[in-house]
């Protein structure tokens, strides 16, 4: 773990004028619980740091401890829309860690309550660096690129950006929640007009290929990465995605990338 001199380096270095009126006031200032709260959040991303890499080793093998980087942790249910974002931060290159989370009992791997940490219950949750979380795969995903991979994305204000945001907004409102009625035991001609109405979002992302390789233009863009995830739940419904040539020859080159193979293998789905 770092030293004291590090962690107070650090500490000042995010949050200094809250740390001097702490020093002033101690326990009586007005801040001092927003100030705990702050500190507690890195604290806890030194403790999962120390836990992976020892004592003492960096991630690139440097004895240097504080030269650590504060990790991001993923909270993630296997192959529900989470992977989106489990793929994202592979493709970030960023350092984070992932626990799991049982969505119907609300606990996580290590036993949290993960309605302490998400109170809408749902995956997936990121918690960031200092200790805030945020929720809601395009939000996520988003603001993964943009901090951690500057430029990847199209930049904010340009047409482009607009149609990243488009293609994003469309698989999130009318393509995964189509899926979602299906996990409800829909039967008969229920489940056939929920199929049918499937379809016909799906002939949508079908038409768009037919002018552009990827969702949302010329490159492969998280978009992809949450149209690929949501499009996986066909399987298990029995519903037959053949039909949609391009979307199929999409998935392929999704499903071929590394970042993609390297999330899947972490949640046990390949």
């Amino acid at each position: 773990m770092p030293g004291v001199n590090g962690i107070c380096n650090t500490i000042m270095s995010h949050f200094g004028a809250d740390f001097e009126l702490f020093l002033r006031h101690g326990a009586a200032s007005r801040n001092f619980r927003n100030f705990a709260q702050k500190v507690v959040g890195i604290a806890h991303h030194w403790q999962v740091r120390a836990g992976a890499f020892g004592d003492k080793t960096r991630p690139d093998g440097r004895d240097d401890p504080a030269g650590w980087e504060i990790e991001m942790k993923l909270y993630y249910s296997p192959g529900a829309c989470s992977l989106a974002s489990h793929i994202t931060l592979n493709e970030a290159g960023v350092p984070y860690t992932a626990e799991k989370v049982d969505l119907r009992a609300k606990r996580t791997e290590s036993g949290a309550d993960f309605a302490a940490i998400n109170p809408r219950g749902a995956v997936p949750a990121l918690e960031l660096d200092d200790g805030e979380v945020l929720t809601e795969g395009v939000a996520i995903m988003q603001h993964v690129m943009d901090s951690a991979a500057p430029g990847a994305l199209p930049a904010p204000g340009t047409l482009a950006r607009a149609r990243l945001s488009e293609a994003l907004n469309y698989v999130s409102t009318e393509v995964h929640k189509t899926y979602s009625p299906l996990f409800r035991g829909l039967e008969g001609d229920a489940k056939a007009n929920q199929l049918a109405l499937l379809d016909t979002r799906l002939q949508v992302v079908e038409d768009r290929l037919a002018k552009s390789d990827w969702l949302a233009g010329d490159g492969y863009s998280p978009a992809d990465a949450y149209f690929f995830t949501v499009t996986n739940w066909s399987k298990g419904m029995g519903h037959d995605l053949s039909k949609f040539p391009r979307v199929t020859a999409l998935r392929a080159k999704v499903a071929a990338r590394p970042a993609v193979q390297k999330a899947m293998q972490a949640e046990g789905l390949i």
